[in-house]
């Protein structure tokens, strides 16, 4: 069984439910049936070919709608009575499913949905932890706009621990992951676990078939003005920096230069993002484009002139990794999972001072001058096929 605290396999997401859509698609049917189970979902063996064949329910559907549009359904969402229950429900939905220990693999991809399956003595626990470093660091923008969840992290630290603890075999999806949630936690975390490291991989032979499209620069705001195109793919959170990107943005403005941000994502910080864009007078150089179907943020990447990305404590990003397969230029540092990912790669414009003047320095001298232009990538490495052999070997090895 695979599990994950929210969300459905879908290739059209980052984090858990995209890695777990990979293995479901390609895992040998003939050997493992795979059931999965998130909050909401329990799945049995599920059939994947295309992202479009799992699709979240009704319920779902609205309330994310309404999360996105009502600012009211938002408040209504956030108090601590809703929170309070919310939590319960979902202590008693992943309780009803733990308790069978009917499978041989139970593979958490997240340590909240681990928690869980702590007492089963049938499953070999394999717990992948996708997160930057514990749970506190990973929530941090929503326990500070939410008192709540903010009192409710020591009880979500403490499963975090149990949930490691008690796996048979921990994977991250990098070395960088691995060490910041080692240093987060420190001596609270027993020293004997089997520790892995399954680098993430993407679908190249479909970002391969995705083509750019002018047009959709310009449903996205691209006016004849605009002199460039970068992109920033990166959620609504403290840790992606977004107001460096949009700082960086307004200094090539008042260098003469008419560049259009667009920004791929949402989050918490949305409502902040917007204040800063009104107050910086950038409307027309900053877009947020919210969030974007799969196949059209490729095709964003291949129309762009550079992807630009300012994050913090970088574990191993999947859209960074769709970029470099596009063979577009970067503009990001080597800071963490980066160095992993980025090391060698010829499109780089390496930050290595994230001050707006020196960033936008930089793609003043390597994206406006076109010393880096888009080109193939054929010597990229981090595949699907890499990753979804490395896992189902691991499955093997574990039910010997």
């Amino acid at each position: 069984m695979f599990t994950s605290f929210d969300g459905i396999p879908r290739e059209t997401q980052g984090g858990p439910g995209n890695i777990i859509f990979k293995i479901l698609k390609t895992i040998n049917r003939e050997k493992y049936s795979c059931d999965f189970l998130s909050y909401g979902n329990y799945l049995i063996n599920p059939l994947l070919k295309t992202s479009t064949e799992i699709k979240p329910g009704l319920k779902k559907t609205v309330t994310d709608y309404l999360y996105c549009k009502s600012r009211v359904y938002r408040m209504l969402t956030a108090n601590s009575f809703y929170l309070k229950r919310h939590f319960e429900s979902r202590d008693r939905y992943f309780a009803k499913y733990s308790g069978n220990e009917i499978y041989e693999i139970v593979h958490s991809h997240d340590t909240l949905s681990g928690y869980y399956f702590r007492p089963d003595k049938k499953a070999v626990k394999i717990l992948t932890i996708h997160g930057n470093g514990s749970i506190e660091s990973d929530w941090a923008d929503a326990a500070s706009k939410n008192k709540y969840i903010k009192e409710f992290i020591p009880e979500f630290k403490k499963r975090e621990i149990e949930a490691y603890n008690s796996a048979d075999v921990v994977t991250f999806p990098g070395t960088y992951a691995k060490e910041l949630f080692l240093s987060d936690y420190g001596i609270k975390l027993r020293r004997d676990k089997d520790l892995r490291v399954i680098q993430n991989g993407i679908d190249t032979e479909f970002i391969s078939e995705v083509k750019p499209e002018k047009s959709l620069l310009e449903k996205y705001g691209l006016k004849p003005s605009h002199d460039i195109v970068l992109l920033n793919p990166a959620a609504h959170v403290r840790q992606k920096n977004i107001d460096l990107v949009i700082a960086t943005v307004e200094k090539l403005v008042s260098m003469k230069r008419n560049p259009l941000l667009i920004n791929a994502g949402s989050g918490p910080l949305t409502g902040d993002l917007n204040s800063l864009i009104k107050n910086k007078n950038l409307g027309r150089n900053v877009v947020l484009a919210g969030k974007i179907s799969h196949s059209e943020l490729i095709s964003l990447m291949k129309s762009s002139g550079a992807v630009i990305m300012m994050s913090e404590r970088i574990i191993f990003d999947l859209v960074i990794l769709e970029a470099a397969a596009c063979g577009i230029p970067l503009v990001t540092d080597l800071s963490g999972g980066n160095r992993e990912m980025l090391e060698g790669y010829e499109m780089l414009a390496e930050i290595k001072d994230k001050s707006p003047e020196a960033t936008a320095g930089l793609i003043m001298d390597k994206i406006y001058s076109g010393t880096l232009r888009k080109r193939k990538n054929p010597s990229f490495r981090f595949k699907t096929k890499m990753m979804t052999d490395a896992y189902e070997k691991l499955y093997n090895e574990v039910i010997r």
